[in-house]
């Protein structure tokens, strides 16, 4: 079901959806860090990282990451006028996102599918700005500003990622490409 105008009931998801995960996954990093003195190489290694944080961690996107996604299809979608393409690719990543979430990054197999739900969720992230870029008509300045700056530092955190050296600050690419992506969404369903 594709609303023909946006639901305004869930206009400001977004708001509560990021904040209550910030906040979670927030604490769990924090939590790893003060026993660990650091944290892991990626984000998803650190929460992984004992059975509770994992849960934790699986319980709120479980509960969060859903209703954030329902902003997209019910709000953002529908405000900026998105074809099809755009909710297929959503409901995609929305499906690898719950996989990920309740497959660990740990080792082997579990590791494997969890690296591959990931990427493709890092994927579609990419790809959902470039197709409201290119598919809405209804785009201010702001919002496109907002997706070619997204797009810009995408590509300089895969550089970045791409040398060798600089693989130790994986968790600080990952967060700041979710971040950016949020707050380009963001900009885009309130501008």
């Amino acid at each position: 079901m594709i609303p023909a105008v946006p639901v305004e009931f869930w206009r400001f998801f977004d708001f509560y959806t990021i904040g209550a995960l910030f906040v979670v996954i927030g604490s769990v990093v924090k939590s790893h860090h003060n026993k660990n003195g650091a944290v892991l190489k990626t984000i998803s290694q650190t929460v992984a990282y004992s059975k509770r944080s994992s849960f934790i961690f699986s319980i709120a996107m479980t509960i969060f990451f859903p209703l954030y996604y329902m902003f997209m299809w019910l709000w953002v979608g529908p405000k900026i006028y998105m074809p099809v393409g755009f909710y297929y690719l959503l409901a995609i990543s929305a499906i690898c996102e719950m996989i990920f979430v309740w497959v660990p990054a740990t080792i082997g197999k579990s590791r494997k599918v969890h690296e591959a739900m990931a990427t493709t969720v890092g994927g579609a992230m990419l790809v959902l700005p470039i197709i409201i870029l290119v598919y809405s008509k209804y785009l201010n300045i702001i919002d496109k500003v907002s997706i070619l700056i997204f797009i810009i530092l995408a590509i300089i955190l895969s550089c970045l990622f791409a040398i060798r050296k600089l693989r130790k600050y994986t968790f600080l690419f990952e967060t700041t490409y979710c971040l950016i992506f949020l707050a380009t969404i963001s900009i885009i369903a309130h501008s």
